[in-house]
């Protein structure tokens, strides 16, 4: 079961038997995702993964795990209010809203969702960073940084450029009251083109609530026991916490440099 008072680390649900194994493992979260329509022309070319869940494997995550289980829907659409209203009667405790491009979009997300189920909004879009105060003062849950959809709106050269231009400070600024996230983390010492340990750094830095586990997880931890690896990443994460201004600002130094190294190498 969710405990919002420890860093929560959210896993997309892949089949039952590996989602039962996570949730007894203490993932906080499990994320079943309906987000499909438009994603495949969007993202076109870019290294992202598009899931294809459908109710029925909400109502399966529902019946079949302890898990607090979230549901990603598609974005805001005139057929809104019915997508929320099918994953509401399948079981789902919170629903993760892509792809907002105006307050309006946000306010009737939360006004379809009506108190039944706790709310995520994500950031994604180059018009969301400009109301993030006015998101995070609706009766909602979370929001989140959606690095992959974000990188495409804004036309960046790799989807970290956000972590260092300035961009991710300023919407951290913009989020009060409600718990904050961003990136994807996977086992110490492993993430492939950024270095887990680097976002580790960044989430504890701009003092993140949560992140979801990133798609490598699932094959990273594959001969590893997931109680320790989860415990270990917490204590990373409230380990980097405690570091001085001093240790931060090298860790964020390094940061930059590793992130306009693999700039440069994408341009090349």
């Amino acid at each position: 079961m969710q405990n919002m008072s420890q860093f929560q680390l959210l896993l997309f649900h892949r089949d039952i038997a590996s989602s039962q194994i996570y949730s007894d493992a203490g993932v906080d979260a499990l994320i079943v995702d309906l987000e499909n329509r438009g994603k495949g022309a969007r993202q076109l070319g870019f290294d992202t993964e598009i899931n294809t869940h459908s109710l029925a494997d909400l109502e399966a995550v529902k019946n079949n795990t302890n898990a607090h289980v979230m549901c990603r829907i598609n974005g805001p659409s005139k057929e809104m209010h019915i997508e929320i209203a099918d994953v509401l009667n399948a079981g789902a405790d919170e629903i993760i809203v892509p792809m907002i491009r105006h307050i309006d979009q946000a306010c009737a997300a939360v006004e379809g969702i009506s108190g039944k189920a706790k709310i995520t909004l994500m950031v994604e879009t180059q018009e969301a960073l400009s109301f993030v105060p006015a998101m995070s003062a609706l009766p909602i849950d979370r929001i989140y940084i959606g690095l992959n959809d974000l990188q495409i709106s804004r036309g960046s050269v790799s989807i970290f450029s956000s972590l260092i231009d300035g961009s991710l400070d300023t919407i951290r600024s913009g989020v009060n009251g409600v718990q904050f996230g961003f990136g994807g983390l996977t086992l110490r010492g492993m993430g492939r083109p950024l270095p887990v340990s680097h976002l580790v750094a960044n989430l504890a830095r701009l003092q993140a609530d949560f992140t979801f586990l990133r798609r490598s997880f699932y094959h990273d931890i594959k001969t590893h026991n997931p109680i320790q690896v989860l415990a270990q990443m917490r204590q990373d994460i409230h380990d980097a916490k405690q570091r001085n201004q001093a240790q931060i600002a090298t860790d964020y130094l390094a940061l930059k440099s590793a992130i306009q190294d693999l700039e440069i190498a994408l341009s090349a």
